[in-house]
């Protein structure tokens, strides 16, 4: 796997996470399945659709093994504990908040409370 092959992965995935109402093999079919609903996306130029999906089933965000119990979250455990990990050294709160207007519009919430607890 070469640096670049892994750079139009992780693009291609991100393209695909931005898009709804496709299903994924919309994105690499050779022709149009619903003309009057086209997929905003092709990437039969990029990386064909086996080796994505060989990338994808061999990625993984843990390096640790499957519980012997019954626990439909445990692949995520480890990387939620990473992330705690690094806020608590990385963010530091400050006395200042500062609200960007235009995320006013975007949550459709045209209030801002007085007082941040």
């Amino acid at each position: 796997l070469l640096i670049g092959e892994l750079l139009r992965f992780f693009g291609i995935f991100m393209l695909i996470a931005t898009t709804t109402g496709w299903n994924c093999d919309d994105f690499w079919a050779a022709d149009i399945p619903d003309p009057r609903n086209p997929c905003p996306y092709n990437f039969l130029d990029y990386m064909s659709k086996r080796r994505f999906n060989a990338i994808l089933r061999e990625l993984r965000l843990i390096d640790r093994e499957r519980p012997p119990f019954l626990n439909k979250s445990w692949e995520v455990r480890q990387m939620v504990a990473e992330w705690n990990a690094n806020m608590a050294l990385q963010f530091i709160v400050g006395w200042i908040v500062f609200l960007d207007e235009s995320m006013s519009i975007w949550t459709n919430r045209w209030t801002c409370p007085g007082w941040v607890f």
